[in-house]
């Protein structure tokens, strides 16, 4: 069997192609998952600083 370098080239390029692909999308995952984590504690830690019983506590809202 001869070694055809042009179709292990072309073998070679899909491969890269289909590796780069699957690297991004799971990197674009792993951001998106990252930040709505981010996210998430930002506005829970937001909506604590917001609430009455926190606010009451600190001597906020005290008539």
């Amino acid at each position: 069997m001869k070694f055809n370098e042009a179709g292990y080239r072309k073998l070679l390029a899909f491969i890269s192609v289909i590796c780069r692909a699957l690297m991004q999308t799971i990197g674009y995952i792993g951001l998106y998952s990252f930040f709505m984590l981010k996210r998430k504690i930002l506005l829970n830690f937001l909506l604590f600083l917001l609430s009455y019983k926190h606010q009451d506590s600190i001597g906020i809202n005290k008539i």
